[in-house]
């Protein structure tokens, strides 16, 4: 959902963009540029922190259970009183933490980032774009 309304704003932005392209002063635009952009990001991301913070959580959660069970089986193989203890489940133990340890906190991964970043380069390519075609029309009717 915050692709979606991040793409909305941005696409609304990218249109009212082309508003700016005669004009000379250049601060007031950028300013408003990245003003607008900052509000997409914020589109984007805010809807993604009570998700993030659920994913950590639980993270952290089942981090502290694999790593009570390691200590549990570390104890158990270097105790010289047990009578069986193998360590044969404390690689797989290890390799378990290894992988939740790896796990990203952020629902997003590499294609919803770069989309993400065709987005923001919207506004900026239809301003540019529209100066861009103003002043090629602008040479060839001056001629």
């Amino acid at each position: 959902p915050g692709l979606r309304i991040a793409l909305v704003w941005i696409g609304g932005f990218s249109i009212s963009m082309l508003l700016f392209t005669g004009v000379d002063n250049f601060a007031p635009v950028a300013a408003l540029a990245a003003a607008g952009l900052a509000v997409g990001i914020g589109t984007f991301l805010f809807p993604l922190r009570r998700l993030r913070s659920r994913i950590a959580m639980a993270k952290q959660k089942e981090l502290g259970r694999v790593r009570e069970a390691i200590r549990q089986e570390r104890d158990a193989t270097l105790d010289p009183n047990a009578s069986a203890a193998d360590g044969s489940r404390l690689p797989a133990l290890l390799a378990y933490e290894s992988r939740i340890a790896s796990v990203s906190e952020w629902p997003i991964d590499t294609r919803m980032r770069m989309r993400f970043g065709l987005y923001l380069a919207l506004p900026l390519g239809s301003w540019l774009g529209g100066a861009v075609v103003e002043r090629l029309l602008a040479a060839l009717l001056e001629t």
